[in-house]
């Protein structure tokens, strides 16, 4: 019996594991909400059209895309940090936090929201 406890003790605390790495649970597409610059905040829905796409793609391998309007960055990301391939001297600090990503660069805050 008393095995048997140790055993499920030890599946409990594997699990538990998993659940707070959360790297594992960055990647994915994150599509831009809001943009906030010396205080003012503009909800994207405001600014773009239908056909306009603002996003962040961010994969499992480190690799990323920025999409805004017409024009996309290939990215790369690694703890907690975001830059455009190949500058890596222009990295951008990032949180996410119940599927909300947040950048922070020269005053000014996008949020992004994971698709689902």
């Amino acid at each position: 019996m008393k095995k048997m406890i140790t055993a499920l003790l030890w599946v409990v605390l594997i699990l538990l594991c998993f659940a707070a790495c959360g790297s594992s649970q960055i990647p994915g597409r994150y599509d831009l909400t809001a943009i906030e610059s010396e205080g003012v905040t503009i909800s994207v829905s405001d600014i773009k059209d239908a056909d306009t796409q603002m996003y962040l793609q961010l994969n499992a391998d480190g690799t990323g895309v920025m999409q805004i309007g017409a024009e996309a960055a290939q990215m790369q990301w690694k703890d907690g940090m975001l830059w455009p391939v190949g500058q890596e001297d222009d990295k951008v600090p990032f949180t996410v936090e119940n599927g909300v990503l947040t950048m922070h660069q020269d005053g000014q805050t996008m949020t992004f929201t994971k698709a689902k």
